[in-house]
């Protein structure tokens, strides 16, 4: 991973079993133990990750294998998240593999650092979040990276940057991510709700309803962000807005109609 992170460390303990009939394999086993990766920055940063526990099980079908990883624990900088996959890796060479409870992220937040660099990943890491993944089917071939994403619970704090610009937190958004290799698609939605908006307005804003629509492309200069439709229905605002940003040269254009308003409201906005 090309980043300020340079991998320091790593080890693996784990037990293989295989089940033979006929010197062909019938089945798998792996039971991970103990293993562990830790990174460092150029600043002396450290990430870790270990692997606490996992059992992995394999056995053939006619299309390809079958597999389940259960009680895979995964521990980031001291705090752990436990989750449960089934997949399969068909005779084409295409791995598909899916959570099978909800997934909460919050701890696994650290590994961006070393995923993305320290600059990239800084902004998100100030805004604390936190996101419940409920649904993830993954694919992977020679072909295409494929993946849907539905979450809930995605919350984040409100952020004061040093040049003034705010970012308003969020509490229980749910959507939707569709990606196909370099190209994403964004759904946010809430209804009832309120933006945490104290540093900026001085009080919370509530809203009745809250939509999000946008499309991510990652190419060779860097991240294009276009958000076609964001909707914001509330008892003191309502707005609607369009916003664009390539990441390569800063460029953001800001697009916004707002409804009626009284001049007291307005006021207390502005």
């Amino acid at each position: 991973v090309p980043t300020q992170y340079e991998l320091k460390e790593s080890r693996a303990n784990f037990q293989f079993w295989a089940g033979l009939r006929n010197s062909v394999i019938t089945s798998t086993q792996i039971l991970l133990q103990d293993s562990g990766f830790e990174w460092e920055s150029d600043t002396n940063e450290t990430v870790t990750a270990n692997i606490f526990k996992g059992e992995f099980a394999a056995q053939p079908s006619p299309s390809g294998w079958l597999f389940n990883m259960n009680d895979f624990t995964l521990v980031v900088n001291d705090k752990a998240v436990e989750s449960n996959w089934s997949g399969t890796f068909s005779h084409a060479g295409v791995l598909t593999f899916h959570n099978r409870e909800p997934l909460k992220l919050a701890p696994m937040v650290p590994l961006l650092s070393v995923i993305l660099g320290t600059n990239e990943a800084q902004p998100i890491s100030d805004l604390s979040p936190e996101v419940q993944i409920d649904n993830l089917h993954f694919e992977l071939s020679q072909q295409q990276t494929a993946a849907h994403l539905a979450f809930s619970n995605l919350s984040f704090s409100e952020l004061t940057a040093n040049s003034g610009g705010v970012v308003p937190g969020v509490t229980k958004l749910k959507g939707s991510v569709h990606w196909l290799d370099k190209l994403a698609r964004i759904q946010i939605h809430d209804e009832h709700g309120e933006l945490r908006t104290g540093q900026m307005l001085g009080y919370n804003l509530p809203y009745d309803r809250l939509f999000l629509e946008a499309y991510l492309n990652i190419t060779d200069e860097g991240l294009d962000i276009h958000a076609p439709n964001l909707h914001f229905e509330g008892p003191t605002l309502t707005a609607n807005t369009s916003l664009t940003y390539r990441s390569h040269d800063n460029m953001m254009q800001l697009y916004s109609s707002l409804g009626d308003m009284n001049v007291e409201q307005a006021k207390a906005l502005f």
